[in-house]
């Protein structure tokens, strides 16, 4: 048929069936997206211009900055870790929804970090 296909939903052996592998993809992205502006507002309290920046100190001589650098490196692979399985949980058919975007940040693991002072 040549009718339009609503978004959302593919074109399967002429009849509609929803688009799962875009969903997910789409789906995927707010989520990453979401971890990736906790982590740099995280990175910005600490008066770095985002994670990356502040996990590049781990090569300082600094070793207040340097501490901290790997403080955020440790704790930037403990959240992607926990996104990821999230993520594989829902696909293995484990989670049957996702939590929101807010409870899903909220979830993450804290870092292990002292005041911000400098």
């Amino acid at each position: 048929s040549d009718d339009p296909v609503p978004a959302g939903y593919i074109r399967v052996d002429g009849g509609l069936t929803p688009d799962v592998e875009n969903q997910l993809a789409t789906i995927k992205k707010i989520y990453i997206d979401a971890v990736q502006d906790h982590m740099d507002a995280k990175a910005q309290e600490y008066g770095y211009d985002n994670i990356f920046t502040a996990v590049s100190y781990t090569v300082s001589t600094n070793e207040t900055y340097k501490t901290e650098a790997e403080a955020f490196r440790d704790w930037r692979d403990a959240c992607w870790t926990a996104a990821f399985a999230v993520f594989q949980s829902y696909v293995a058919g484990t989670l049957q929804e996702y939590p929101t975007v807010s409870e899903f940040v909220a979830a993450l693991p804290e870092p292990a970090l002292g005041d911000p002072s400098h």
